[in-house]
């Protein structure tokens, strides 16, 4: 994945896997939601810094631009509200 994609958008894959990974430690129900027969985790750039050692928001935001471009997450918006523009995120592969 680091070799393919950057260091950056491997750590935050890596991360986005664990905290969708019902078995893992770093699993977080209260992001996760279940839809579309798959685990997405709805999270914005800044709750999903805070779990990237080293990484700002606006990185975050770049490393996931470059995941779903080239397939490697899929994205889409599981809001309730209308003015909420929350991301929610999911392995594609899986």
């Amino acid at each position: 994945m680091a070799c393919k994609h950057g260091v950056k958008p491997a750590a935050v894959h890596a991360i986005i896997t664990e905290m969708t990974n019902h078995k893992s430690i770093l699993y977080k129900p209260s992001l996760t939601v279940e839809a579309l027969g798959r685990t997405w985790l709805r999270v914005t750039y800044k709750q999903l810094a805070e779990y990237v050692p080293g990484m700002n928001e606006r990185q975050v935001r770049t490393a996931l631009g470059k995941l779903v471009d080239a397939g490697e997450l899929m994205v889409t918006e599981l809001n309730e509200h209308s003015m909420d523009r929350t991301k929610s995120y999911s392995i594609a592969n899986l």
